[in-house]
């Protein structure tokens, strides 16, 4: 419920990010997705479908769908999807061959590039903290360090994503990974071949008693438009929406938003994004409920704003995909430590507390309130506790007298 904030120079983060993407690509291969991509329509190539904002994409997908040229746009899926063919070829399958046959998955380019594209952007600083479908959870990257004295050491503890991150080869990470399931080995019970063995002590000797940062993070990267029915933007960069896992694997999953051009108000990674603007968290009955003091009478209605028509229908569509009005609904309970607060502290007594401690009545109120009361900075919570704030008349002074000098 916040829009991606990417950096101001836009142009130069979507150069960036194709030429991260395009050197695993063959340059044959980038030539032939060119030729393909004008036959789509002849303002696009392969460098625009990675880089296009979102609301362009919405548009390409539509062109894409009506295109009637099977073969062009199964070549371009190809490129996007590592065993295509496999795939093609179990799908032809009849029913009995299949149930004889084990079921073939898609095996996304995606799925190898994902870890590259999230350190991507952690070092253009894009502001990750909540999750930007729901903001109720924490998604944000961390880091932790890590050393080790010897190759038992490195073998037993180091963390998954350090291993995966590091220079040794996939089949040595995949085999450390999969015999620690066997609880803690020493070396020799890991059973390496001499090679693998070499190239593990190799790596131990240039790295042990080292200080080693492991980045983190703990968000999953969602398609919007799906990469199931749209392989060919499963690497566009404004399709991606960093969330929670309960948004991105437990609520939506399968579930698909309905691709047309209302979804570029509602997509934090569009440009035209406006949710804030079209909902609501609403306060009922609150006289009632400061007369009973009771947590379980306070009610906070989640509300779309737009009560007619298409722009309507979306919005309830992704409020119920990612079951916020249920969520929101759990954590009443700060709507009702705001409300309980400011009836302690009127703006007289916070007057009062600032002249005292000289500290200005701005800073007073973010310091009992919350700062995401007031400021926007992708903290969970922050448009629940900033509608709320309004409603019961907390606001910052733009022109705060209070302020002493030196503050």
């Amino acid at each position: 419920m916040h829009k991606i904030n990417y950096p101001e120079d836009i142009e130069g983060f979507k150069e960036e990010y194709y030429s991260l993407i395009s050197e695993k690509f063959e340059n044959e291969k980038i030539q032939d997705l060119d030729n393909l991509i004008i036959r789509i329509d002849g303002d696009w190539s392969f460098k625009k479908l990675l880089t296009a904002t979102f609301s362009e994409l919405i548009s390409f997908s539509e062109l894409f769908g009506n295109n009637k040229n099977l073969d062009d746009k199964n070549h371009i899926n190809r490129e996007f999807i590592k065993n295509y063919d496999a795939v093609e070829k179990y799908n032809k399958l009849t029913k009995e061959q299949k149930k004889q046959s084990n079921r073939v998955e898609k095996k996304y380019r995606y799925t190898e590039l994902r870890n590259e594209i999230v350190a991507f952007l952690r070092e253009k600083d894009v502001n990750i903290k909540s999750c930007f479908y729901c903001n109720i959870e924490y998604v944000n990257n961390f880091e932790e360090t890590f050393s080790f004295k010897n190759e038992e050491e490195f073998l037993n503890d180091a963390p998954e994503v350090f291993l995966k991150n590091s220079d040794l080869p996939d089949i040595i990470v995949n085999k450390i990974i999969e015999d620690r399931s066997k609880g803690y080995l020493t070396f020799k019970e890991f059973l390496f071949s001499k090679e693998q063995i070499k190239k593990i002590e190799k790596y131990c000797i240039d790295n042990q008693n080292e200080i080693l940062k492991v980045y983190n993070e703990h968000y999953a990267l969602d398609h919007v438009i799906g990469k199931a029915e749209h392989p060919y933007l499963s690497l566009s960069i404004f399709n991606l929406v960093p969330c929670c896992s309960s948004c991105n694997s437990k609520f939506k999953h399968t579930k698909e938003f309905k691709i047309d051009a209302i979804l570029t108000k509602i997509i934090p990674s569009s440009e035209q994004y406006a949710l804030n603007d079209l909902i609501e968290f609403r306060l009922k009955d609150l006289q009632d409920f400061l007369s009973k003091k009771d947590k379980n009478d306070l009610t906070v209605e989640l509300t779309n704003l737009k009560r007619k028509g298409k722009e309507n229908d979306s919005i309830d569509k992704y409020l119920s995909i990612f079951k916020l009005k249920g969520r929101y609904e759990s954590h009443k309970e700060k709507a009702d430590d705001i409300i309980k607060k400011r009836e302690n502290y009127s703006e007289t007594q916070i007057n009062e507390m600032s002249k005292l401690l000289s500290i200005s009545s701005n800073q007073i109120k973010k310091d009992i309130f919350g700062k995401e009361c007031f400021e926007t900075n992708n903290e969970p919570f922050e448009k629940y506790k900033q509608d709320i704030a309004k409603q019961i008349g907390l606001f910052l002074l733009s022109n705060d007298s209070s302020k002493c000098k030196g503050n």
